[in-house]
């Protein structure tokens, strides 16, 4: 029987060395609109962005290196005139493509090629409520309209890749979840998938609902979505010891594991970081692809640094924790801006144990 190799440990032991799997490539930091959770801080773009065959370039080496995905955000990706050449270069060499777009700028002459694509993954567009809502938090009126109409277009047309809607959970909009949810399932996409706000200077942790607001949600929407007689996956992006019991029972799609420290965060001008919420932190900024080759970058000392961490260094609750293995304490970057190091546990999963909301059976028996 043949044997493949799917997880990096596996590839590890195999190679000798930790494999680079994916890359997450701000392709502009262009965007037309102005959210509010945006932590990318995107808006203007930049004098020094890469090039088409810098990209062209980019994507050469990252297959070199043996990487199979690519994600690309921004900015705004489709603010790039050419964004559909760079993911028809990407196809071409073989690589899943996974999009984030907010769909007010892709047009159906896009969607038209978007469908040719063979590996496109996932088309991933925000809404982050009803409306005037989804207006308020993106800056500029109308767009939940546009955004709308273009998830209509590409359930319609992209038979063959996984439409999402994503939502970003934050006071301004928690009380509106359920009802995303039942647009999700009248729009008929495939997932939806709710992330919890990364704090940044447009969205400071004061924006963010209690810990207590999150587990009430959390059940809330697990109980509607078992009732619920519905093909479309619902994804809560949070670690997967909160997932409800009343998920985990059924098929969901947390989506939740990230590929770190098998990743690498692209910017739109060159820099790279360990990942890409720490694109926006000079002290993380391993070097610049016009400067030093992927290779040189991928050996920083600080890379060797993250990948050496293990399950067990990880502090807090994720010690007792029965997912700690497969999740690894969850975002990384997260842990480190909250705490100031990669080994501290999830804030998350640490706010719901200290106010008692951990599910108890969440963790291991005999916690070490």
């Amino acid at each position: 029987m043949i044997q493949t190799l799917s997880t990096s440990k596996e590839i590890k032991e195999f190679l000798g060395a930790e494999p680079l799997q994916a890359a997450s490539l701000r392709v502009t930091m262009a965007c037309n609109l102005r959210c509010q959770q945006c932590y990318a801080l995107a808006g203007k773009r930049l004098e020094n962005e890469l090039s088409l065959n810098e990209i062209k370039k980019l994507i050469d080496d990252l297959k070199e290196m043996g990487a199979i995905r690519i994600f690309f955000t921004g900015g705004e990706p489709f603010a790039r005139p050419d964004m559909t050449e760079i993911l028809e270069y990407t196809d071409k060499n073989g690589f899943a493509i996974y999009i984030s777009t907010n769909g007010t700028l892709v047009t159906p002459a896009i969607i038209k090629r978007l469908k040719k694509l063979k590996h496109l993954r996932t088309f991933q567009i925000s809404i982050d409520g009803l409306g005037n809502t989804h207006d308020l938090i993106r800056g500029i009126k109308g767009t939940f309209e546009r955004a709308t109409n273009t998830i209509k277009l590409a359930t319609k047309e992209l038979k063959n890749t996984k439409v999402a809607i994503i939502s970003t959970l934050m006071k301004s909009n928690y009380t509106e979840m359920e009802k995303i949810l039942e647009l999700a399932i009248q729009l008929g996409v495939d997932t939806f998938g709710i992330v919890t706000l990364y704090p940044v200077k447009r969205s400071p942790e004061a924006n963010d609902i209690t810990t207590l607001q999150k587990h009430k949600l959390f059940n809330r929407l697990g109980e509607i979505y078992k009732k619920k007689k519905t093909n479309l996956k619902i994804g809560l992006l949070i670690p997967p010891a909160l997932i409800p019991t009343s998920l985990k029972e059924i098929e969901y799609g947390c989506g939740y594991v990230c590929s770190f420290p098998s990743l690498l965060g692209i910017h739109a001008n060159g820099d790279v970081a360990p990942c890409d919420g720490l694109l926006n932190y000079k002290k993380f900024i391993l070097g610049n692809i016009r400067e030093k080759s992927l290779k040189e970058i991928w050996d920083h000392p600080t890379m060797q640094d993250l990948r050496a961490i293990k399950p067990t260094d990880i502090k807090g609750v994720c010690k007792k924790c029965k997912y700690l293995s497969f999740c690894m304490g969850g975002c990384r970057a997260r842990s480190y801006l909250n705490y100031g190091n990669f080994i501290s546990s999830n804030s998350i999963c640490e706010s719901f144990y200290k106010v008692g909301c951990f599910p108890k059976e969440s963790l291991q028996a005999y916690p070490k």
